[in-house]
């Protein structure tokens, strides 16, 4: 509280008293309005609702008695001079009531504008109406400048606004604006100048002028000229034929010249005024008569330009006819069959009386004189045994008459060049002869006479070339060695057909040979062995599925070795179609598949496919292929099973000819990856090569073999090993 120490004047109300005693004394202040407050405090004693800390309000007051009216309550208003109901933020009037002339808020960005306020529509004016800071946002469109005012704007000269202007286009495409007569949409008239911007120049309006090269006055049809006036050497016409000549244009001459002068489509037609005269020449001799006669440029069929022949009728008789002795005068000269005729004949004399005449002694006619022949063969004709029908001997003596000593005498001798010196003559190069020619020797056998290291004493070489002269090349050599093999057994086979079996060198896909041995007896031959399969050592084929789908090798396929699994790196590598089953105790049998069953890949590959969800849960294969067998193994059969036999009708060699691919019986319980039970029956899928007992799994227990059955020799590895002793041999062609 405070305390004041105030003099009362007589004249003024007493609303306190004073107390004044020895030891104290008191003061006492009244509060008229009984708000608490004494009137040394409230600053209006009169209204309850006025004291100090009382609520500010707005209403011109000091309610809170702090010497500030309507402090912190006061409410901003802002000018509104559009009347748009949006105030500027730049004037402000606080104030407890709005003012006339204001606004509550202050978000008008032209406050001179009514139709500029925040939600305004925007339009196209150049002002920011609905106050977004955007100036006609979403209006603007592409203007084309048209500087020559034909409502078209260069493509090139863009501005971008929202409503046009003059000398603003809303099209585009001029490509002149500096020339209104030129806009897409003029007509194209013939002035050198794109009239209507298409990139074409007066198309379609020029005129077809036609050169004149050679001034007649009419032009090519072909050299053409379009243009919007006559040109120099042009003529408006196209009816000149030839526009090289001077003298062919229509209505010209004709002439006899092979050209069409006149230009009507016919050259040198029978008219043109230098045309000949022609004689019929009825029997094609090339001679006529004058009986009957023909004008023409072109000598016509059956017509010449004489009149010689003496004998129309005969097209051998004419006057450059040969005379021949045939009672006739062949060439009109007036006489018949003269010693001149060309079949007159030359007759020889035979003196030695064999038959054949002395060319040195002769007589020309059409009839033979007494003591002369037609023949004039003989060199000898005082040796009644030398003519040409004579044999030749080795006498020293031309005894044929060909004008060669000894040439082929029937008691000659063949000789062959030998230019190589190796001993072995050319057979291609031979003489036949009574002594040898230098270089020549008796014997053949050199089917290369310029390289000693080749004959037919030589042996064959892995190098490309027929070494031994036998016809055949690397013939017994292809397979041999590492560097020289074979694309595949079949290959061999097909190259050698005698070829034995063995063991040869392949490599089927030029990554390296591998040594495999061949079967060349079989169904044909050509098979190559890439596995082997026995239950005479620990598994490799059973207890995984990656021996059957990876590229890995191991063990030894060059040879038919038995007691150990092998696996080839053809296995991967040779492309294949069918494959063939044996044993070492019966190697001449077999079980081989003949559909294609392999289908033209590698193994690994086929099996990828086929064992990519074997085994399977339930009675289900991959395949079945056909097969052709010569006997039933008994690695195939489980003969101790329920009393099974070899001839039980539950072995699908006896009762269908198939094997089965990847197989599961219909318990699930036995799998089989090369069975030789029927697909269509689930009956003991493990008989055959990777026989699983535990139907859906590989293991590596006596429950799955590499061959066989597991069930007929109780899972036991070495009871396996004992009932099945065969080492079976997988190959593939």
């Amino acid at each position: 509280m405070r305390v004041f120490f105030l003099i009362f004047f007589t004249a003024c109300q007493s609303a306190s008293k004073i107390i004044d005693t020895s030891t104290t004394t008191i003061v006492e202040f009244e509060d008229l309005d009984g708000d608490g407050y004494d009137n040394t405090e409230d600053c209006d004693d009169g209204n309850p609702l006025i004291y100090p800390n009382a609520a500010e309000i707005c209403d011109g007051i000091d309610n809170d008695c702090d010497n500030d009216i309507d402090e912190d309550v006061l409410v901003e208003f802002y000018a509104d001079s559009d009347g748009d109901g949006f105030g500027n933020p730049s004037i402000i009037n606080e104030s407890c009531e709005q003012p006339a002339g204001y606004a509550i808020n202050g978000t008008d960005c032209n406050d001179s504008n009514n139709k500029s306020h925040p939600g305004a529509e925007e339009i196209c004016d150049g002002e920011d109406n609905n106050c977004d800071n955007d100036i006609d946002e979403g209006l603007n469109i592409d203007f084309f400048v048209d500087l020559d005012g034909d409502g078209f704007g260069d493509d090139n000269n863009i501005i971008v606004g929202c409503q046009a202007e003059i000398g603003l286009a809303t099209i585009g495409g001029d490509c002149d604006d500096g020339n209104p007569a030129v806009s897409p949409i003029s007509t194209e008239v013939c002035d050198d100048i794109d009239n209507n911007c298409n990139e074409q120049i007066d198309e379609g309006v020029q005129t077809t002028y036609y050169l004149d090269a050679d001034s007649d006055g009419f032009g090519d049809p072909i050299s053409t000229a379009m243009a919007c006036a006559p040109l120099e050497g042009y003529v408006l016409n196209s009816e000149d034929c030839n526009d090289s000549d001077t003298q062919a244009y229509p209505n010209a001459v004709e002439f006899c010249d092979n050209v069409d002068n006149n230009c009507d489509g016919t050259i040198d037609e029978d008219s043109s005024i230098d045309a000949s005269i022609w004689y019929v020449d009825s029997d094609g001799d090339g001679f006529g008569t004058s009986t009957v006669t023909y004008n023409a440029c072109i000598q016509p069929s059956n017509y010449v330009a004489n009149t010689l022949d003496c004998n129309d009728d005969n097209d051998e008789i004419h006057p450059n006819a040969n005379e021949i002795c045939n009672g006739e005068d062949d060439n009109c000269d007036g006489t018949i069959d003269e010693d001149s005729a060309i079949d007159a004949l030359a007759w020889y004399q035979d003196s030695d009386e064999d038959g054949y005449g002395n060319i040195l002694m002769t007589q020309t006619s059409c009839v033979a004189p007494s003591g002369y022949l037609a023949d004039s063969s003989d060199c000898n004709d005082g040796n009644v045994n030398i003519n040409p029908s004579a044999d030749e001997i080795c006498n020293t003596e031309d005894d044929d008459c060909n004008g060669t000593i000894d040439e082929a005498a029937i008691d000659s001798l063949v000789f062959y060049e030998d230019a190589d010196e190796d001993g072995y003559g050319n057979i291609s190069s031979y003489s036949i002869a009574c002594e040898a020619p230098t270089g020549y020797i008796s014997n053949a056998g050199d089917c290369d006479d310029g390289n000693v290291d080749i004959n037919a004493g030589e042996e064959e070489q892995c190098n490309g070339i027929d070494d031994d002269c036998d016809g055949n090349i690397d013939d017994g050599a292809i397979g041999s060695d590492y560097s020289c093999p074979a694309e595949s057994c079949s290959s061999l086979l097909l190259g050698i057909p005698s070829l034995p079996d063995g063991s040869y060198w392949i490599d089927p896909d030029g990554s390296g040979a591998v040594e495999s041995y061949c079967d060349m007896t079989i169904d044909g031959g050509g098979w190559t062995l890439v596995a082997k399969f026995t239950n005479q050592d620990s598994r490799s084929w059973s207890n995984a599925q990656s021996n059957w789908i990876d590229d890995s090798s191991f063990g030894n396929t060059s040879d038919l070795s038995d007691g150990s699994d092998a696996k080839s790196e053809l296995w991967s590598r040779m492309t294949v179609t069918n494959f063939m089953l044996n044993d070492h105790l019966s190697s001449a049998d077999y079980i081989y598949t003949d559909d294609d069953c392999i289908g033209g890949t590698n193994l690994s590959s086929y099996f990828v496919t086929a064992l990519g969800s074997f085994p399977y849960t339930d009675h289900n294969y991959y395949d079945v292929c056909a097969v052709q067998f010569s006997y039933i193994p008994t690695w195939a059969t489980e003969p101790d099973w329920s009393s099974q036999t070899s001839t039980s009708s539950q072995i699908s060699l006896n009762a269908s000819s198939t094997i089965t691919i990847a197989h599961t019986d219909d318990g699930g319980d036995t799998s089989g990856i090369i069975s030789f039970y029927e697909a269509s029956d689930g009956f003991e899928a493990d008989v055959g090569l990777g026989a699983l007992e535990d139907g859906q799994n590989y293991t590596n227990t006596g429950a799955s073999q590499d061959i066989g059955g597991p069930t007929s020799c109780s899972y036991s590895d070495s009871e396996c090993a004992l009932e099945y002793p065969e080492t079976v041999f997988f190959w593939v062609r």
